[in-house]
């Protein structure tokens, strides 16, 4: 084992504790990531952007990078699971976010990435940014290209927050269904993008996440654990990112 990713959405254990919905939480999580630097093992924190963390994640920057862990994984929030009845942060604080982010990361060591926000690539070119780990080949979402979600069952999506499913492991193969896949496909093809993200010359790099614009476009709450269970199709994948605040030539959106 070399690394392991350990969730933390707040410096104070309260806030924590609250948002994971189990007392103690923070503790245990804090403690673990003691006991996994005291092994040498490489350590992943991820915090979850919302309302009542977005004034302090600097500080949870500083508090992490204290205990000696190399990675931090910033997700915002998607409109799937548990995450419909969460209040999300505005697209404007979204930009902010990352542009904020990007500005800071100099002073640490961190290793930081962003998940769920596609954007980020668009504005490291606007910002002329630089991010230790990032490859002049990769994307702000590698859902489709590089990742999927395979479950316990067989049942494969893009990812876990896209829960359109695409086939079974257990019916065909799964090459079959990574190269054949329509929906993989599609959203590997930027050119088939709708609304402005379809009009943006960032889709390339970006391509918006497929996921929040499938979540807004669809009317469902289905839950598999803590995870969206697969199902049938039901909303746009392919809609614009609707938490996206750049409208490029040519776009009447928003």
């Amino acid at each position: 084992m070399d690394t392991v990713s350990i969730s933390l959405d707040s410096i104070h254990p309260e806030k924590h504790d609250d948002f994971r919905g189990v007392k103690g939480a923070w503790e245990k999580a804090v403690n673990a990531i003691k006991a996994l630097k005291a092994q040498g093992i490489l350590v992943q924190v991820n915090t979850t952007v919302t309302r009542d963390n977005y004034e302090e994640i600097e500080r949870i920057f500083e508090f992490v990078e204290k205990l000696g862990v190399e990675n931090f994984h910033l997700f915002f929030l998607v409109p799937t699971g548990r995450g419909v009845k969460i209040e999300d942060i505005t697209p404007e604080m979204y930009e902010e976010m990352i542009r904020h982010t990007l500005k800071i990361l100099p002073r640490y060591g961190l290793n930081v990435k962003f998940s769920c926000a596609p954007q980020f690539m668009r504005i490291m070119q606007q910002t002329h940014s630089q991010m230790r780990h990032i490859q002049s080949n990769m994307r702000g979402c590698i859902a489709a290209f590089y990742y999927c979600r395979v479950c316990p069952t067989g049942d494969v999506t893009p990812c876990p927050y896209l829960p359109i499913k695409l086939g079974n492991t257990r019916e065909k193969p799964f090459s079959e269904i990574w190269f054949n896949s329509k929906v993989l496909n599609d959203i590997r093809n930027p050119d088939k993008l709708k609304g402005k993200c379809g009009k943006c010359h960032y889709r390339y790099i970006c391509g918006g996440c497929r996921a929040r614009a499938y979540g807004l476009t669809a009317k469902f709450i289905d839950f598999c654990g803590g995870l969206h269970e697969p199902a049938e199709l039901k909303g746009d994948y392919m809609a614009e990112e609707p938490w996206c605040t750049y409208k490029p030539e040519g776009s009447h959106s928003r």
